[in-house]
């Protein structure tokens, strides 16, 4: 608005615009003050009745200690500042109950337990990928490194089950797939003209031939696959099971951003230097 003016002009517009804002609110003061007074006045009565009560509701020996601290804490507040900190509230944290503390210790136990499901899931996962990868006759120093994994998978199966009979889930904590088709047995099904399969070796007839199942076909028996359970497990495996999901997302991410740092910073500036290179040697010939 003042843009066009000149200074004096300009110095008269803003003056009169200043003065008449500073007369409206002396105007509308007086008005103001009065209603915020008797909101004062109404908040002080309802704080007054409420100290009232307090006090009637503490013992005389312990306000009179009270009343001593903070005359102390006033005395030295200029000396040593932090003598206030006695001014902070200090609420007693009530003692919990037996009950509570065991159902907290079984809470964390059982939290305990289904995180070890899970990576149990997880391992049978991660052996069942390498089955499938070694295709229909792997060769003998696979199979041992399978039956090596395997083996350590039941020995922590065996841990699992002792953890759960010792939390009261020992009913139905394990069962096996019933499943004999192999999980690569229609690999080549599409394939027209395939050769015959060559026969079996050793190692993989013994596979073939295992009367125990394999422990990486065995449905852990946690609290979203048992009939009686109740909510608070399933609510808590579906909790973990979350979070869980939430942890490998995350170092999904992270895995994504290293790939991509690496391909815009790293092999994207070799090509480029690489290319230029050709180039300038193209140029030179």
């Amino acid at each position: 608005m003042t843009r066009t003016m000149t200074l004096a002009h300009r110095a008269e517009v803003l003056d009169d615009h200043m003065n008449d804002s500073n007369w409206k609110k002396l105007l509308d003061m007086p008005g103001v003050l009065c209603r915020k007074f008797q909101k004062a006045e109404v908040m002080s009565a309802k704080a007054a009745a409420y100290f009232a009560s307090l006090c009637s509701s503490i013992k005389e020996e312990h306000r009179a200690t009270w009343e001593e601290e903070i005359a102390y804490a006033e005395s030295r507040r200029l000396v040593d500042i932090t003598a206030m900190d006695i001014m902070h509230a200090r609420a007693a944290e009530p003692a919990p109950s037996a009950l509570a503390v065991v159902e907290d210790v079984h809470t964390v136990q059982q939290d305990e337990w289904i995180q070890q499901g899970l990576r149990l899931e997880a391992k049978q996962i991660e052996i069942q990928d390498k089955v499938r990868r070694l295709a229909k006759y792997p060769r003998e120093d696979d199979q041992k490194a399978i039956e090596t994994d395997r083996a350590a998978l039941r020995s922590r199966l065996d841990v699992f089950v002792v953890l759960a009979s010792k939390l009261g889930l020992a009913a139905s904590v394990t069962h096996f797939v019933d499943d004999e088709t192999p999980t690569n047995a229609f690999d080549d099904i599409d394939i027209e003209g395939a050769a015959d399969p060559p026969p079996p070796t050793q190692a993989t007839a013994s596979l073939s031939s295992a009367e125990v199942p394999a422990p990486e076909l065995i449905v852990l028996g946690l609290p979203s696959a048992m009939h009686q359970c109740s909510q608070s497990s399933r609510a808590a495996e579906l909790r973990l099971r979350q979070s869980h999901a939430d942890a490998l997302l995350q170092n999904l991410r992270e895995l994504i951003a290293e790939k991509s740092f690496h391909y815009s910073h790293i092999m994207r500036v070799a090509r480029e230097r690489q290319s230029g290179l050709g180039h300038g040697l193209h140029l030179a010939d």
